[in-house]
């Protein structure tokens, strides 16, 4: 196995967005097929959004980096993009 100071420098010097590109189509590959629709009713698709921030990714100079993902609720991943900050939140529509 290798150490954890090897993985970390390599993951450094990877392209992040080519990283998480490949994983995607690698997990969408694996897609569990869609159930089929009960009594000529559609079948609905679950989606679930969550942030969250990288580990390791903050450092002295820069806050931590925030990631908003949206996953199919098989746990495969459908999109993934960098956000702002969790100050910056995506919030619903004002009410009032």
């Amino acid at each position: 196995m290798p150490h954890a100071a090897t993985v970390r420098r390599l993951l450094h010097r990877i392209d992040g967005d080519a990283l998480d590109a490949a994983i995607t189509a690698y997990l969408q590959a694996r897609k569990v097929p869609e159930p089929v629709p009960e009594r000529n009713r559609p079948a609905r698709r679950v989606i679930t959004v969550d942030g969250k921030a990288v580990h390791g990714s903050r450092t002295r100079t820069a806050a931590a980096i925030e990631l908003l993902a949206a996953m199919e609720h098989h746990g495969v991943v459908l999109a993934q993009r960098q956000v702002a900050s969790k100050s910056k939140r995506l919030r619903g529509p004002a009410t009032g």
